[in-house]
């Protein structure tokens, strides 16, 4: 991907030419097919960031039961990986290529060279990233609090519940029916 193509997506339009033109020099083309894997649930993971400028992913999570559920459908461009990227997380979804795409992906490896460096492209990524990762929490609050509005008993079965196995597959179970709009009683 050139330096005007990634300019281009809302994710980068902060960075500057220059930031650009380092980020691209380590960039590498991405294409999958539709049903490719690109993200596992859960997974340990080092994984790149993945830029996406054509096809749309579906970003789905599994309930207390195994059985996965659509979360979101991303459109392109969109960004994904991000919290596993910086983070060093478990991946939080699965997310697979619902169409053919392309784009582009930076090596973990290649960003961590980059920062350690000094090189300011990647600590203004660092700071998209952070502003993505905001922006994403926000949208899951907004979320939450509609959830505790319409179905505040429900909500409080979760506040209750201790930090044990159980317990919390049963507030995954409850939070995973709060989002689909279902009853689950």
């Amino acid at each position: 991907m050139d330096v005007a193509t990634l300019g281009k997506i809302g994710f980068f339009a902060d960075l500057k030419p220059a930031h650009l033109e380092v980020l691209a020099k380590n960039l590498r083309p991405l294409h999958m097919e539709a049903g490719e894997l690109l993200i596992a649930e859960d997974a340990p993971t080092r994984a790149p960031l993945f830029v996406i400028d054509r096809g749309r992913l579906q970003v789905s999570r599994k309930d207390a039961a195994g059985h996965a559920h659509p979360i979101v459908t991303l459109e392109p461009p969109t960004v994904v990986g991000e919290l596993e990227f910086l983070a060093d997380v478990p991946s939080s979804a699965s997310v697979m290529a619902v169409e053919e795409l392309s784009g582009v992906l930076l090596p973990r490896e290649r960003f961590q060279t980059l920062f350690e460096a000094g090189e300011a492209a990647a600590y203004a990524l660092a700071l998209s990233i952070g502003r993505l990762v905001s922006k994403r929490l926000a949208e899951t609050n907004k979320l939450l609090i509609r959830a505790l509005v319409t179905e505040p008993d429900r909500l409080k079965k979760t506040a209750g519940a201790s930090a044990n196995t159980a317990a919390l597959a049963g507030v995954d179970a409850e939070l995973d029916a709060l989002l689909k709009g279902t009853s689950g009683r």
